[in-house]
């Protein structure tokens, strides 16, 4: 015959309510991935504001020991190792960066969110008050643009400027599906997230003129919602990577969506293009510099 044995139980804490037997369960231990310990060392480093560190223990429950550790082993390169060993082959630098790209979105999503919650934006506030609607919209990187340009100085300041200047896109592995038939088409659409810019301006003075226009006159980068948008010439597609010719953008650019060029959709006869009639000329030439820094 079993005998049975009763659950241990916990002995009271002072000033608490005694537990019940009957539903005491033993603490869980949490596990973290070394993606995860690696997310934290680097916003850790990454932290400039005193005590930024610090709030990001506690917004993630976590003690100072365990960054402490983590950072250990990040610097051992022992992170890496262990990333590698979950299903990544050793050595593959592509996985690698890719691991850093996905790391570094995940970082300026976080510092997104935050700067949402404690400034909300004028024009939110006004578009909601008093009646329901959307206060905020997230999007998800579906991809990573690569481009020559290691900084946001220097570059050409459209697309249209950009030719022979090649680069290519990394898309996210599960959306590969998404990519049927686009081989058909020979131009692109991307639109993608300005993520090297400084706060937003209503007026600016952008790269093609010496005056002022709003900003909605402009294809400025330093716009209420940080989208941009090039189109781009196809060259071919290679699983997930797709080579394309035209980037006018910084390399790890973070991207939202992809879609077909298509003419009679997108051009339109006899349209008016304001004060960029009169500078066209030096688009060829122009090549950004570090006012929206």
């Amino acid at each position: 015959m079993t005998e049975s044995r009763a659950k241990p139980v916990s002995p009271p804490q002072v000033g608490s309510a005694t537990p019940d037997p009957g539903v005491h369960e033993p603490p869980r231990r949490r596990r973290f991935s070394a993606l995860y310990k690696t997310w934290i060392v680097e916003e850790a480093n990454a932290a400039r504001d005193p005590g930024a560190v610090g709030a990001l223990v506690r917004r993630e429950g976590l003690g100072s020991s365990h960054l402490a550790a983590w950072r250990r082993q990040y610097r051992a390169g022992a992170l890496e190792a262990l990333s590698r060993g979950s299903g990544r082959p050793p050595g593959n630098p592509l996985a690698v960066e890719n691991d850093r790209l996905r790391n570094r979105v995940t970082r300026l999503e976080a510092r997104l969110k935050q700067a949402g919650r404690e400034s909300p934006t004028p024009w939110t506030t006004s578009l909601t008050a008093g009646r329901p609607a959307v206060a905020s919209v997230t999007f998800r990187p579906i991809g990573v643009i690569r481009t020559p340009f290691t900084d946001i100085k220097g570059m050409p300041v459209q697309a249209a400027a950009a030719n022979g200047v090649e680069g290519w896109i990394d898309l996210a592995p599960e959306l590969v599906e998404g990519l049927r038939d686009l081989e058909e088409f020979s131009h692109l659409m991307l639109l993608y997230h300005l993520h090297q810019t400084s706060a937003a301006r209503l007026t600016v003075i952008p790269f093609l003129d010496d005056r002022p226009h709003g900003i909605f006159a402009t294809r400025s980068p330093v716009r209420p919602n940080s989208i941009g948008l090039s189109t781009v010439r196809l060259l071919a597609i290679k699983g997930t990577r797709l080579h394309v010719e035209g980037v006018d953008m910084v390399d790890g650019t973070p991207l939202l969506d992809i879609k077909p060029y298509v003419p009679a959709f997108d051009d339109r006869d006899h349209a008016r293009i304001g004060w960029f009639s009169e500078h066209l000329d030096r688009l060829a030439n122009a090549r950004t510099d570090d006012r929206f820094r």
